[in-house]
């Protein structure tokens, strides 16, 4: 055991399991890009020289992790290899690395599982599919019971733009709410009192929730653009006419790198 080098991490926890060098199970390596791929597409003009080149989305990280099981005996390796396989597959979850374990990855599994082995130790090589940035969690932004135009300052500590989640309760019948900040804004229009409509940026949906926990598409109500915050302050209104809503904003720290 002398001669194993541990990653400097120093271990991580998807789905609430923890590697983290101790009960004879080792985080050996990680291997993963300080930023994600940017996808580019090429396109060449005829009777230009070059080619033009159109930026479009970053693509999600791969992470690769080798994990080392010890023990002499292979029945108790081949054991603690299915358990640890088995919290692992079909899952989607926070990935957190323990040097960090304050900002995760969304991820799952998709690729096969490597097995390499020795007469005491078995590694396996696992690949995680995550999220293009890391996140952190941050308190829930709240305006109660607003009746007029309210502005709230927001701080993305992040060093990349963050999604955004609004929920809107309307508490009387509304004829709009508009919300915006520095670069965007939306506005739902004719709500009913009681109405809970949420509009979600990162999945471009607006949607309200039925009694079968269902969503309901509701972008008739909807115009305008979805809001990111971009890295820094920002500041979020909320307005509109003849309207009485409570509104809530959740969204995470967002780091590229």
């Amino acid at each position: 055991m002398a001669d194993i080098k541990f990653h400097r991490s120093g271990g991580f926890i998807f789905n609430n399991i923890k590697v983290d060098n101790t009960n004879d199970m080792y985080l050996l390596d990680v291997a993963k890009n300080a930023t994600p791929k940017m996808n580019v597409y090429n396109f060449v003009v005829p009777n230009r020289h070059g080619s033009t080149s159109y930026k479009n989305r970053y693509d999600d990280k791969y992470i690769s992790v080798v994990v080392g099981l010890y023990d002499k005996n292979i029945t108790t390796r081949r054991l603690k290899q299915r358990q640890l396989i088995g919290n692992f597959i079909n899952v989607n979850s926070k990935l957190y690395f323990l040097d960090e374990p304050n900002l995760y990855y969304n991820a799952e599994i998709f690729d096969e599982i490597g097995i390499s082995e020795t007469e005491v130790f078995t590694e396996l090589n696992i690949i995680f599919k995550c999220s293009y940035c890391l996140f952190k969690n941050n308190p829930n932004v709240i305006w109660t019971n607003t009746t007029s135009l309210l502005n709230k300052e927001i701080i993305n500590e992040g060093n990349f733009e963050a999604e955004t989640l609004f929920k809107i309760k309307a508490n009387s019948n509304c004829t709009n709410i508009v919300i915006a900040n520095e670069t965007n804004s939306f506005t739902l229009s004719n709500l009913i009192a009681n109405d809970e409509i949420y509009v979600d940026s990162k999945n471009m949906i607006v949607y309200k929730i039925n009694n079968l926990n269902e969503k309901v598409n509701c972008m008739t109500l909807f115009s305008g653009k979805f809001i990111k915050l971009s890295k820094g302050k920002s500041t979020v209104s909320v307005n509109g006419t003849n309207f009485n809503a409570d509104v809530t904003l959740t969204y995470l720290d967002t780091y590229i790198c």
